[in-house]
């Protein structure tokens, strides 16, 4: 009898509200899960103007983006990043393609062979809490993934980089890693010296690609 009358006030209310009807447009929502461990990168470029402070696209020739020899990261903000898992270790591969002029950016983009490459560096840098087995307190890891365009992938497990330690809690329970959202910072490589000879560079638009995958060992 409860399941009867339900119904038939669904029904009734239903009604009540037919002469009212508005049609809207179709709202969606989209729901995502993860069923054991898993893990997450997450990075979004910043679009602007090169006259911008941060951002793509910039100009090559820009005070920002030149090479630094300082240790820390260094350079233009051109994205932000951040990772995220429910275990660790993991293992952050990186793999960044020198910049090339494009001549074609039509359905297939098309480089000028002719062209030198731009080798570049990018900086991942990075903070996340966790509990130290030393001390039996929580504590802050900082640094930075330093990834060299041209060169072979890039490793954080190989590298030994902090960002990949096995972390645990006060149990001795394997954790997991969440970092804050920092800035992904773009300068040009100690080689590039003269990116004002056109003669080498040629004046136009260059690209290039940055492969990075993110997974648990």
């Amino acid at each position: 009898m409860k399941r009867l009358f339900a119904s038939l006030l669904i029904l009734v209310l239903a009604a009540s509200f037919s002469v009212a009807y508005v049609e809207q447009k179709y709202i969606g929502m989209d729901i995502t899960a993860y069923n054991g461990t898993y893990s997450d990168f997450i990075i979004k470029t910043i679009k602007g103007a090169p006259t911008d402070a941060v951002g793509m696209p910039f100009f090559l020739t820009g005070a920002d983006v030149q090479y630094s020899t300082s240790e820390a990261t260094a350079g233009r903000e051109i994205a932000q990043w951040s990772v995220h898992s429910n275990s660790t270790p993991i293992d952050i591969r990186i793999k960044a393609e020198p910049l090339k002029r494009v001549v074609d950016s039509g359905a297939e983009t098309v480089f000028d062979k002719n062209a030198t490459p731009i080798n570049y560096v990018l900086f991942f840098p990075y903070t996340y809490t966790c509990y130290d087995v030393e001390t039996g307190k929580m504590k802050d890891v900082s640094g930075f993934m330093r990834v060299v365009s041209g060169e072979e992938e890039y490793s954080s497990l190989t590298a030994n980089n902090a960002i990949s330690d096995a972390l645990f809690d006060n149990q001795g329970v394997r954790a997991g890693i969440n970092t804050g959202t920092f800035p992904v910072r773009f300068m040009l490589s100690s080689d590039v010296t003269n990116i004002n000879d056109r003669d080498i560079y040629p004046a136009g638009n260059y690209r290039a690609n940055v492969t990075i995958v993110n997974s648990g060992t």
